[in-house]
């Protein structure tokens, strides 16, 4: 377990998104939970976005093959992730 520290303002707005989620699923919700939502939720979306950008952006190129460029640059996103 690890304790983080955050602000009233945070805390509220954390608040109801548990809410909303305790509603959803009719159980009671935890910060962690809350957390791992939000954190999935917004990668998820931003990952999709990323690639539909991408693909429409490969299109307007010749002879290229979509997948194989996208698996490159995600390879090397995740070096530079490591790398820092």
């Amino acid at each position: 377990m690890t304790t983080i520290t955050i602000d009233d303002e945070t805390k509220e707005e954390l608040l109801k998104v548990a809410a909303h989620l305790q509603i959803q699923k009719n159980e009671k919700i935890n910060y962690n939970t809350i957390i791992k939502f939000l954190i999935s939720n917004n990668y998820m979306k931003k990952n999709k976005k990323d690639r539909r950008k991408f693909r429409n952006a490969c299109e307007k190129v010749e002879n290229i093959d979509v997948n194989s460029v996208l698996d490159e640059l995600y390879l090397e996103r995740k070096k530079d992730d490591i790398s820092f």
